[in-house]
């Protein structure tokens, strides 16, 4: 195999595995329930597409620093890798907290379910909010079956995660 060809099937193979660090963990997402023992992989997916993406632009300018003269260009795909880097730190910083520090069982008074429609009114987010050990205001997100189901509870306890604010299980 010449060299241009080796190159070629290099970049063939890399941009094959750029995009399942990006579709995996989206595919992933979408399967998963917004509550239940899996709550942190779920958000952990939105970090790792960020930090794919930051990955991919710093191979791309490593890779393509020669050809390109201007410094502007250079400038320009540092920062967007930067960007990146810091979003998917950012998401991904509740994450290693709650891996670390693990659940908190608390018991949830005055609640309140609700909705928030997502993205033109396609997708629903839905949520908990109510007095955590009769001190704190909580919210949390919740599934839509458990949205149908607690609309009419007073109190509950619930194993979740504080930083990413998930549930775990409801006791």
């Amino acid at each position: 195999m010449s060299e241009p060809e080796k190159k070629k099937t290099a970049t063939k193979i890399y941009h094959y595995i750029f995009w399942a660090l990006i579709l995996v963990p989206v595919a992933v997402a979408a399967i998963l329930p917004a509550t239940g023992p899996y709550v942190l992989l779920d958000e952990g997916c939105v970090a790792l597409v960020f930090l794919a993406a930051a990955l991919y632009l710093a191979i791309f300018l490593c890779q393509s620093f020669d050809k390109r003269k201007k410094k502007r260009a250079l400038i320009i795909g540092i920062v967007c890798v930067l960007i990146f880097s810091l979003l998917g730190f950012w998401f991904g910083r509740n994450v290693v907290l709650d891996g670390v520090q693990g659940t908190q069982i608390v018991t949830v008074t005055d609640i309140e379910v609700g909705k928030r429609l997502g993205n033109k009114g396609r997708r629903a987010d839905y949520f908990l909010s109510g007095t955590a050990n009769g001190q704190n205001q909580i919210q949390v997100k919740i599934s839509r079956k458990d949205y149908d189901r607690l609309g009419k509870i007073d109190r509950i306890a619930m194993e979740y995660y504080p930083h990413t604010r998930r549930v775990v299980r409801f006791l």
